[in-house]
């Protein structure tokens, strides 16, 4: 089965079956490093997972054994279920959309070798949730942070890119010693040099580090000549 999806800058689309027209909608059981994770093609924007990220999940899960995580904007729990089975402490996934934390759950069905009491979910804005583990004094080894590019919370729409001016300090007060945040920014409309730049601006003071710059590589790699392929910037935070 092929699907082609087609998108526009007023982020509407085209999804549809190119060898059966008949066909609506299809949902598949995706494997991924031994995780399955269910795919929905044409229900909802998007399909339940960003596979150009496999290897950057690859490269983070080397540090996860034993490790508390917290996975902020988790969508359907990619990172969250593959944190779990690389052996993480504990995971905690934040998300707004109640559709999506409903969807990380489906997949935790469709894994129960995962020890899912290891595992907790927060249905609110990224924000919030991290005031809220602040309040808690509750801590985290690692912390992964991958907004959509622009979301909102209902009431306004940001920009990823200013969301982490805020975020950085809470994630810096979630996070213990010696941990490191894995932060990212979806959009080729903003170069790589540019996100460092503010993010070296808003970690300045804090006892937060940038390090080690993340890009997409294994399947998906970046091409000299082609900018647009560079969409996703990854920098990692290491606090001292």
């Amino acid at each position: 089965t092929l699907w082609v999806q087609k998108r526009n800058l007023n982020q509407e689309k085209e999804f549809y079956c190119a060898t059966d027209k008949r066909k609506k909608e299809e949902n598949i059981v995706l494997t991924e490093y031994g995780v399955k994770y269910h795919v929905k093609f044409n229900k909802y924007y998007d399909i339940g997972i960003y596979t150009d990220m496999a290897a950057i999940r690859e490269r983070v899960g080397k540090n996860i054994e034993g490790k508390d995580v917290l996975n902020l904007f988790s969508y359907t729990g990619v990172y969250s279920l593959f944190a779990l089975n690389k052996g993480a402490n504990s995971v905690v996934s934040v998300d707004l959309s109640k559709k999506y934390i409903e969807w990380l759950d489906e997949n935790l069905e469709l894994n129960p070798e995962l020890d899912s009491s290891k595992h907790e979910s927060m249905v609110m804005a990224t924000k919030k949730a991290l005031m809220k583990l602040i309040d808690q004094e509750r801590t985290f080894d690692v912390i992964i942070c991958d907004p959509p590019s622009s979301s909102s919370d209902g009431k306004k729409r940001t920009k990823a890119i200013d969301a982490y001016k805020e975020l950085v300090p809470l994630i810096e007060k979630c996070l213990n010693k010696k941990g490191k945040a894995y932060t990212f920014l979806n959009t080729h409309s903003i170069t790589r040099r540019k996100f460092e730049e503010r993010m070296r601006q808003y970690t300045n003071g804090t006892r937060l580090k940038v390090t080690d710059p993340i890009k997409l590589t294994g399947d998906c790699p970046s091409l000299k000549g082609f900018p647009e392929g560079d969409y996703l910037k990854g920098l990692t935070l290491h606090k001292s």
